[in-house]
């Protein structure tokens, strides 16, 4: 990718960003996608994308399935 390109997708995700009250641009793709993107660019998916999930204790195995034993 140029330069040139970089500089117009920045100027979209800030412009993006004042738009939607500081939020940032998030889409949803699918993993095939991710390993579609990484095999053009040669690298993997953490050079891409940071994963931070979070975590409902609620949402557990144990929390859900606590009350069938």
């Amino acid at each position: 990718m140029c330069a040139d390109s970089m500089k117009e997708i920045e100027k979209k995700l800030e412009k993006y960003k004042e738009e939607h009250d500081g939020k940032d641009f998030m889409c949803d793709v699918s993993t095939k996608t991710i390993e579609d993107i990484c095999q053009l660019l040669q690298c993997q998916p953490h050079d891409l994308i940071e994963w931070e999930v979070d975590l409902k204790p609620e949402l557990s195995y144990e929390s859900r399935f606590k009350d069938e034993k």
